[in-house]
């Protein structure tokens, strides 16, 4: 037996004097589905965003990068773990020098290599041996990870990627990311991390680089361009409530325009009632709490309310 989700509708009807109850099922599968995907780029675009302009505070200082990229990759990407490995060629080893995640005590005594032996077949140690990204959808069911299936089942990760990171032209190291959910790497997503190896690689070659910091802007502007062409609604607020920043997806929406909202407070899209939810989301956010994806109402500018589905990430 399965489950899946389903839209249910009913209205009474009247054939031959007797009353019966019509109910219409609308299968949601393919457009849950679809709304995952969307949620999973919002996220990934937003930590990209976020990893270059940290790599930009901290280019000076590799091993604050690389921890700040571990951070904001964790955080805004919703990744279980995130780990920078570097390669010692002499020992054909990786040692982790940069992690975050809710997940880190997997990387206790945690032996990777990158020569033959079996501990240098997962994701991690096939990146750098072989210079390409490598993603493993199942690892209990992979045999390559044979060697940590135990330390998997105990930590309950599934799928899992691992991409090189060049220093001068020679692979350095690998970041690998255990995903949230089966099925997280498609073509863009695995794009889209392979980005972030190509910035690290780069802000480690080149990161007191003027130019090196103005193509980072650009590339900041563009993912800026990109939020601003989507579809969904994607606001940013100050604490205290403040709208900062509005896109077209939120016109769409919620029928206001930027101008209209940008300055005011948030608590205007939220109908009476609302606030004690408000207030949870401001005192988290305060804490610097992570806050699941969650279903809601909202009202738009004509009055309606509307379900919405929401994902909050703080910016730094």
């Amino acid at each position: 037996d399965t489950t899946f989700p389903v839209e249910v509708s009913g209205r009474a009807v009247e054939i031959e004097g007797r009353q019966f109850i019509l109910g219409i099922y609308r299968d949601l599968t393919q457009r849950k589905a679809y709304e995952r995907e969307i949620e999973r780029l919002n996220r990934l675009y937003l930590a990209l965003s976020q990893v270059n302009q940290a790599i930009v505070r901290t280019s000076t200082s590799p091993q604050e990068m690389l921890e700040a990229v571990c951070r904001e990759m964790a955080y805004h990407g919703r990744f279980r773990l995130v780990w920078i490995g570097e390669h010692d060629e002499t020992q054909h080893r990786i040692k982790p020098v940069a992690w975050a995640g809710e997940d880190q005590q997997f990387l206790d005594g945690l032996d990777i290599y990158t020569d033959e032996r079996a501990e240098a077949h997962g994701p991690t140690g096939t990146a750098v041996r072989e210079g390409r990204g490598v993603v493993f959808d199942d690892l209990t069911a992979d045999p390559r990870y044979t060697p940590w299936r135990e330390r998997v089942r105990q930590f309950g990760f599934e799928p899992a990627g691992a991409f090189p990171i060049r220093l001068r032209g020679r692979v350095w190291g690998s970041v690998t990311v255990y995903a949230p959910e089966a099925g997280f790497f498609r073509d863009k997503e695995v794009s889209l991390l392979q980005e972030v190896a190509g910035d690290i690689s780069f802000a480690l070659d080149h990161g007191e680089s003027e130019a090196w910091r103005r193509q980072l802007e650009t590339r900041n502007r563009q993912l800026a361009a990109i939020v601003d062409a989507s579809d969904d609604a994607m606001v940013s607020r100050a604490l205290d409530g403040t709208i900062i920043s509005w896109n077209k997806g939120a016109e769409k929406i919620y029928g206001y325009t930027e101008a209209e909202l940008v300055g005011r407070p948030i608590s205007l899209l939220v109908p009476p009632g609302g606030e004690d939810e408000l207030a949870g989301i401001n005192e988290r956010l305060g804490r610097g709490d992570p806050i699941p994806p969650f279903e809601t109402v909202r009202r738009r500018k004509d009055g309606r309310e509307i379900h919405v589905a929401v994902t909050v990430s703080p910016l730094h």
